[in-house]
């Protein structure tokens, strides 16, 4: 019976596995012979069953060890993964088919200026590939050319004509010149005239996109099904032969400069080909803040007042740079070493290195003078602190030490973003989930500390500086680009809202320069909003905004949708874009500052520039730049350490790439990498949780003290003590 039922699950997800394949990848290639289409479905159909045969007998070899709930969860869970997924790729809705009728019928008229009435169907292409004009039918009256061609010579009023399935759009290019007329093209019931005269001679595209009718909508949802039961089987099999794998366990542990060095010689030869640094017009606005003495903290003064301190050794962005390169490398060793004392690998401590000194994305970011930047590290920081609190079971954090690091750790995170201290809050109130020995008033130690910090900086260095505040329109950006959502979109504005919108830009200049994907055309294009009006009226606007988002929260429910794209989307937008890394280098007005691009190493910046452009490809952009497969790449790491070892604690490890994408879903200004390069380091180091082994016994705070760390093996029924 229970073979019966795994063939018949086999079948079931080697069909949809099928459909999957087809739709996504083949549905261009697949022939136009009925019967060698029949002789293709049915063999991948056999051969993706057999597949998923295979699959399901190790897969369900390796949950026998649950229970029969643990079994329904995992398998609930898988389908849960494999929806959310057809969402976060997103697979669907996918192109579908429709009968469709295509005829082009002369209509034997003319231009005053044309010199005959003639129709030259020059080519057709199905989805951007070439259709044979062969499978045209006509009573004879349309003629064969040279080249190829059908002609409907002048007078012909004959229809040339072609019935089939269509997916996607068809393309007709008919020749304009001038001795050609007018042509009636008709694809099912939607009809459009054409006039092809043309001195001189060109192509016109008529594009067909035919309608779905009730069974393009039903292919849709089987579509959908199909990728749902594809999608979910992929994650349970991946997930439960990720659990199910034993790293080997073989402590060892080497100093931290081991670790680092890697990362100190790669970056610096990114360094060298872009020297002096990469700036873009936030890093130049800091920057001559910096020379100027004037701050703001439009961005965060705390960062500006960083790279003065920096500079003051040497002025040059170089120096700041190389701060950056220092500061990531010391903390990818700490991160790195507390992975090694958990018992991962050598070989995969090599191989994790390598991945995080060879990056592409850490090569360009850590030499480019944004706030992101030590924000990131300060968030990688706390991540790695985690770790260890997760591997000593929170012992460690009670020495004075560990708390005045944690505090500073939390008071760089809150600081160098605005948005950073709910990040750096909640990420804190993870210590005690992950540890079982971190009360709570460690943790309040900690926060008070590093509200200390934070006070001290804004509440007596700013001041000394003579900081300005951040300005309301800034502080408000995110409700100035959701009131363009509404001034673009919706029909519910009444002539008070008109008038009150017009007052900070015209309304034409709202609808044109709004985009879901980002505000920087609406907020700093040109003619420039009427910021001082929007601060001196502040409140008027917010109780606008607040009317229209009860009043039509759908308009904002699509704005918010399309631009956290970034955070939660794997596929990069056709209609979007992504602002990846700093292109020119340093900005055109740097060079007002004295600041221009000058290689040491211009042949390798050639090189190195061209590969990443290269990496931005629709085929790979996902891969290599696209946050969310980074977000979703820690989310499974977290989950298999979890279900591995058995702890529930271990899902707080999370909290930090987690705690950052939901307040960015609710702060972000546009399609930005660098929002989210906290959880592209993140991820980085969590892949080296697949490699701990299991299961490991968190030492107390003294096994801590004499630097050993206590593993147990269940094979042997005893304990280890492993020299560190």
């Amino acid at each position: 019976m229970r073979r019966i039922h795994t063939v018949t699950a086999s079948l079931f997800i080697g069909l949809c596995l099928t459909a999957s394949f087809i739709v996504h990848i083949a549905a261009d290639e697949l022939p136009a012979s009925a019967p060698y289409l029949a002789f293709l479905l049915l063999y991948f159909s056999a051969l993706f069953t057999a597949l998923a045969y295979l699959l399901l007998r190790h897969t369900a070899q390796r949950l026998r060890v649950f229970s029969r709930r643990a079994q329904g969860m995992w398998v609930a869970g898988a389908a849960l993964a494999g929806a959310l997924a057809t969402v976060a790729i997103p697979t669907a809705p996918p192109p579908v088919w429709v009968w469709t009728d295509v005829t082009i019928t002369p209509l034997d008229a003319r231009d005053p200026a044309a010199q005959g009435s003639e129709v030259w169907l020059l080519q057709a292409r199905m989805n951007g590939r070439p259709f044979p004009l062969e499978a045209f039918t006509h009573d004879g009256a349309w003629v064969w050319r040279d080249h190829g061609e059908l002609v409907a010579l002048t007078g012909t009023t004959a229809p040339l004509r072609w019935r089939g399935w269509v997916r996607g759009e068809l393309t007709l290019e008919l020749l304009r010149h001038p001795w050609s007329g007018l042509a009636q093209v008709t694809v099912n019931e939607q009809v459009q005239e054409v006039n092809l005269y043309a001195d001189p001679a060109d192509a016109q595209i008529v594009t067909l996109m035919p309608t779905p009718d009730a069974f393009g909508w039903v292919q849709r949802v089987l579509f959908w099904l199909a990728d749902w039961v594809s999608l979910s089987a992929l994650a349970l099999t991946v997930t439960a032969a990720a659990v199910a794998w034993r790293p080997a366990r073989a402590a060892s542990v080497v100093a931290l400069h081991w670790y680092a060095a890697p990362c100190l010689v790669v970056w610096s030869v990114s360094l060298l080909a872009f020297w002096p640094g990469m700036m873009s017009a936030d890093s130049l606005y800091q920057w001559g803040q910096m020379l100027s003495g004037q701050y703001n903290d439009i961005h965060p003064a705390a960062h500006t007042l960083t790279i003065w301190l920096v500079t003051r050794v040497w002025l040059s962005p170089a120096a700041y740079a190389l701060a950056q390169i220092g500061a990531l490398a010391f903390t990818f060793a700490l991160a790195m070493r507390e992975l090694a004392l958990a018992g991962v690998s050598r070989r995969a401590q090599m191989a994790l290195t390598a991945l995080f000194a060879l990056s592409p994305v850490n090569n360009v970011m850590v030499i480019t003078l944004w706030k992101d930047i030590p924000y990131a590290i300060a968030l990688l920081g706390l991540f790695w602190m985690l770790l260890r609190v997760w591997r000593t079971g929170g012992g460690w954090l009670h020495s004075r030490r560990a708390v005045a690091l944690a505090a500073v750790l939390v008071a760089a995170v809150a600081l160098f973003r605005h948005n950073g201290p709910p990040v750096a809050l909640l990420t804190l109130l993870a210590f005690p989930l992950v540890g079982r020995d971190v009360p709570m008033r460690q943790v309040a130690l900690i926060g008070g500390w590093a509200l200390i910090l934070v006070l001290g900086v804004r509440g007596g260095v700013y001041p000394a500086f003579d900081v300005a505040p951040t300005p309301r329109w800034f502080a408000l950006q995110t409700q100035i680009h959701q009131l363009g959502a509404y001034a673009a979109h919706s029909t519910q504005l009444d002539d008070a809202d008109r008038a009150l919108l017009e007052r900070l830009l015209p309304l034409d200049e709202w609808r044109r320069r709004y985009s879901c994907y980002g505000l920087s055309p609406l907020l700093y294009g040109a003619p420039a909003m009427n910021r001082a009006l929007f601060n001196a009226d502040v409140d008027a606007y917010t109780d606008l905004w607040l009317r229209l988002a009860v009043r039509n929260p759908a308009t904002l429910i699509q704005h918010q949708w399309c631009l956290t794209s970034l955070i939660w989307r794997v596929m990069q937008p056709t209609d979007g874009y992504l602002y990846a890394w700093n292109k020119p280098l340093i900005d055109d007005y740097g060079k007002d500052m004295g600041l221009t691009p000058s290689s040491v190493l211009p042949g390798l910046r050639d090189l190195l520039a061209s590969w990443l452009t290269s990496l931005e490809r629709p085929e790979v952009v996902w891969l290599v730049w696209r946050p969310a497969t980074y977000l979703y790449l820690t989310l499974f790491c977290v989950v298999v350490i979890c279900v591995r070892h058995r702890s529930w604690r271990t899902v707080a490890l999370a909290v930090p790439a987690i705690m950052q994408s939901l307040v960015m879903a609710a702060l972000v200004a546009g399609q930005d990498v660098r929002y989210q390069y906290p959880v592209y380091l993140i991820a980085l180091v969590a892949v080296g949780l697949l490699f701990v082994p299991v299961p490991v016994i968190h030492s107390s705070s003294t096994a801590e003290c004499d630097n050993r760390l206590h593993v147990f093996e269940p094979e042997q029924k005893r304990f280890e003590t492993l020299s560190i």
